[in-house]
């Protein structure tokens, strides 16, 4: 990992303070499937390869049973072909609105644990992130939040930009090549969602970036996204485009829906597709 960039030495010490409670708890790995599927080896036969979905969880170690769950579930039946999922998840205890009384290792742990990830990755926040805004392009008022979340806003989007890029290493690694990405985060849950994301145009994810409703002020929602991997790269890679100072509103979700028009990206706000967020607070996603 280190070799290949993905962690530093510091890192690889805690994976292997990790990997030590694994062996106290006698945690079992999962089986590594080797054998391909009837319908897999019937495709390759012929020459048809199924459509293939990379999603992107980002977000806190949290939620993973409380939200993550039903919502990777509802996902899988959701969408059509074979598909592989990135944990991208920050580990950086939460701040002021968000305090835990879980301890930090027990949620590592617990993340860990979980199964049917292709890849996880647990990391640090960077301590102070640069967004490379042009002199005299911005302050941090034109975000519109608290102060204490402005850091967290950059995280978040850093975070996307580095799942994405995760997801295309693994592409070069492996020689495969995904057609559709969901974005989604750890704590969403769907409160309303279509019978199936495999519809007909103008609703076809295959061509079109899906962004659920915002159900109080913003037209969108950002905490989940779903279409064709060109589209969902200009969504993901955002963070990146703070250094061209195109507008000075940087409200998270008015942003996003401005600089997906700006790039022009063909999308569809979908009035099916609605997700509520739940709340961290001591109680309860942890």
């Amino acid at each position: 990992m280190i070799k290949e960039k993905y962690c530093d030495i510091d890192e690889l010490k805690t994976i292997q303070k990790w990997l030590q409670d694994l062996e106290k708890v006698k945690y079992e790995f999962p089986l590594i499937k080797t054998s391909k599927s009837q319908s897999e080896q019937a495709g390759n036969r012929i020459g048809i390869r199924r459509r293939r979905t990379a999603v992107c969880l980002t977000g806190l170690t949290e939620c993973i049973d409380e939200a993550w769950t039903p919502t990777a579930n509802s996902i899988r039946t959701h969408i059509g072909g074979e598909m592989d999922i990135f944990m991208y998840l920050s580990s950086t205890e939460p701040v002021v609105d968000q305090l835990s009384t879980i301890p930090l290792r027990t949620r590592l742990i617990e993340a860990l644990h979980y199964s049917n990830f292709t890849v996880k990755v647990l990391f640090e926040n960077i301590p102070t992130l640069d967004p490379h805004f042009p002199p005299n392009c911005t302050t941090e008022e034109s975000i519109d939040q608290p102060p204490h979340k402005v850091p967290r806003y950059y995280q978040q989007l850093f975070g996307l930009s580095n799942c994405f890029s995760l997801v295309r290493d693994y592409e070069k690694k492996h020689n495969i090549k995904y057609d559709i990405m969901v974005r989604t985060r750890a704590d969403i849950e769907f409160l309303k969602i279509p019978s199936t994301f495999d519809r007909q145009s103008p609703y076809d994810i295959n061509t079109t970036l899906f962004l659920p409703p915002n159900r109080f002020a913003s037209k969108v929602d950002d905490g989940f996204a779903v279409g064709p991997m060109d589209a969902v790269e200009v969504y993901m890679n955002r963070y990146h485009s703070f250094r061209e100072c195109i507008t000075r509103d940087l409200h998270p979700e008015r942003y996003l829906h401005f600089y997906l028009k700006y790039r022009k990206v063909k999308m569809i706000i979908d009035q099916n597709t609605v997700v509520g967020h739940i709340p961290h607070d001591p109680k309860r996603c942890h």
